[in-house]
């Protein structure tokens, strides 16, 4: 083999998708009915009155604290998170829910070899209680907390660290989450970006941070990463081929061409389409697998 060849090969494995990394709230668990009655209390416990949630929602992703922030000075924001926080502890256990597929989907991303951990911006504690309240970090190699890290997303510290930990470079990692800052922490880290439909952001949101593929249900996620892994990607972490829609009718676009109309009608086609196909899919024996303990 020549020393082209050499390279080429050389790259090929060094930048191959190994693992996957996940977003917690509205991608891996269904957060929003308590985040929305978190917020409604603790807005009318500090402020006196339950503030509009607009900009709450808008930057659903970001730290607590920072979200806080726009309902008035830091002291007002610490008081709102603290009582936050509380409400939080007190109904997460009956408010929680998992999204439809979800389980099934992380058991067959095992039995297909990928490497899997969590990066969200909820505290470590928080997060990890959420995940073995449905028994879910039996999953997981590694759990990233935004107490865990200097920088919380959208900087690509989490995502860094989370990829070290599974014992590789956020190169050979993709990324798993419904916000625009999931989005650009991939980008700025080098790690490939999922956007998933079934979040709390519109899918437009998503689409204009240019996420290497659209994925419409949890049901649909292997086979979309399988499609994934077996792509070239180049430099500047686009796919080769333009617009595909693999067996699974999940959307893989171009990340740099693909406009967000373009976004949007591969999801649409992919719920359309998706009833009959997903079930379809493959799911192999659980006890086929082996499943790693989680790195606390």
């Amino acid at each position: 083999m020549n020393s082209s060849a050499n390279e080429v090969a050389s790259l090929r494995q060094s930048s191959s998708l190994q693992g996957i990394l996940f977003d917690l709230d509205g991608t891996l668990l269904d957060t929003y009915d308590l985040l929305q009655q978190s917020f409604r209390r603790a807005t009318r416990e500090v402020l006196g009155y339950v503030a509009p949630m607009e900009h709450f929602n808008r930057t659903i992703g970001r730290p607590l604290d920072e979200q806080m922030l726009g309902y008035g000075d830091e002291e007002t924001a610490r008081a709102l998170s603290a009582a936050y926080r509380s409400y939080d502890h007190q109904m997460r256990a009956n408010a929680l829910k998992t999204f439809d597929g979800m389980e099934e989907a992380l058991e067959e991303l095992k039995c297909d070899g990928w490497r899997l951990g969590v990066v969200t911006s909820k505290r470590h504690e928080s997060a990890q209680f959420c995940l073995d309240l449905f028994d879910m970090m039996r999953f997981f190699e590694c759990l990233i907390g935004a107490d865990d890290v200097v920088r919380p997303k959208p900087d690509p510290n989490p995502i860094e660290v989370g990829s070290r930990l599974l014992g590789l470079e956020s190169t050979q990692c993709l990324y798993v989450g419904d916000s625009p800052y999931d989005m650009q922490a991939a980008a700025a880290s080098g790690a490939r970006g999922i956007a998933v439909a079934w979040g709390q952001h519109p899918i437009e949101t998503l689409c204009e941070q240019h996420p290497v593929a659209c994925c419409a249900t949890p049901a649909d996620l292997p086979r979309l990463v399988r499609s994934l892994r077996d792509k070239t990607f180049n430099k500047n972490g686009s796919t080769q081929s333009a617009v595909h829609m693999d067996s699974a009718s999940t959307a893989v676009y171009n990340s740099t061409a693909s406009s967000q109309a373009a976004c949007q009608t591969n999801i649409r086609m992919s719920n359309e389409a998706g009833t009959e196909n997903s079930n379809q899919a493959h799911v192999k024996d659980s006890a086929q697998c082996d499943v790693k303990a989680p790195i606390r």
